[in-house]
């Protein structure tokens, strides 16, 4: 209770008084005209963001996650974007060669029959979830199918909790294999979808006229 209680009141911190803060610090280096300087604190602000989400209980990647959200919603948001792309860039083909890395082809190859039925089930639900959310704001089902169709694969955050449970050791083995796999393969294949997605909701909804 005493962590669930501290985790609800540092996110409402955050994200209550976060951008202001966030806004007002940037402001102050920003005067100071200086790259290396700027992007100094743009790594400082995500890191004692993601510390504080850890003394919270949570996990550093998902304070790393928040105070991405926090920047992206300040005035400075394009200049932090251009200032850390080469360090993005390198960061995340990192990222996705470690994952990389944990695949078991053979274990793929040997079950790519349950693999791939996970993989249809898991972009179905997701992408039928996505629709309906988008509907219940007021959207057309066109709309609702084609956003649902663009974010059916696997994110990026599914592996960060993959490897955090991987590191608590709630998942191993075969089920982490097969979990990976399937995630792996939504994304290899969502490229392939998407181009599609103005097409299947045309098909789906009749009255949807989109030139997309």
């Amino acid at each position: 209770v005493l962590a669930f209680l501290q985790t609800v009141v540092l996110l409402f911190i955050l994200f209550k008084f976060g951008k202001t803060l966030i806004n007002f610090w940037f402001g102050l280096v920003a005067r100071q005209r200086s790259r290396e300087l700027f992007v100094m604190n743009v790594l400082m602000v995500t890191l004692l963001l993601a510390f504080a989400t850890n003394l919270a209980g949570l996990s550093y990647a998902l304070g790393a996650f928040i105070a991405g959200m926090l920047i992206s919603e300040t005035r400075y948001r394009y200049q932090v974007e251009s200032d850390i792309a080469s360090f993005r860039d390198i960061l995340m083909g990192l990222f996705f060669i470690s994952v990389g890395m944990l695949l078991d082809v053979n274990f793929l190859a040997e079950n790519i029959g349950l693999v791939s039925s996970l993989v249809v089930g898991f972009v179905l639900f997701k992408a039928i979830l996505i629709a309906g959310l988008v509907r219940l704001f007021d959207f057309e089902w066109g709309v609702g199918i084609r956003t649902g169709v663009i974010l059916g694969q696997a994110g990026e955050f599914g592996f960060v909790i993959l490897t955090l449970a991987l590191g608590e050791s709630l998942i191993g083995g075969d089920e982490l294999q097969l979990v990976l796999s399937a995630c792996l393969l939504s994304m290899i294949i969502a490229p392939f979808i998407i181009q599609y997605n103005g097409r299947i909701a045309r098909k789906l909804v009749k009255s949807y006229t989109s030139n997309s």
